[in-house]
């Protein structure tokens, strides 16, 4: 993941920077569960509390995250 997602990421993100234009940025290493760390777009459970996949994804479930992605991502939009 990181040679083929992350690291093109961060290259890409320092040619934006280059060019003096603000750019936001996070990696999501996933709740409670090691295994888990973070597929692509395994955030967005979280941001949209969509407790019902933690099963499913075997990722267990975190309100605390769930919340405080969702404040995080309400600041950013405002």
């Amino acid at each position: 993941a990181d040679a083929c997602w992350v690291c093109p990421t961060i290259g890409l993100n320092r040619a934006i920077i280059a060019q003096q234009t603000p750019i936001y940025t996070y990696q999501f290493f996933g709740a409670k569960a090691p295994q888990y760390l973070s597929a692509h777009s395994g955030d967005v459970y979280y941001i949209f509390n969509m407790s019902m996949w933690a099963e499913f994804f075997n990722a267990g479930w975190d309100d605390t995250l769930s919340a405080e992605m969702q404040a995080a991502w309400s600041r950013f939009a405002t």
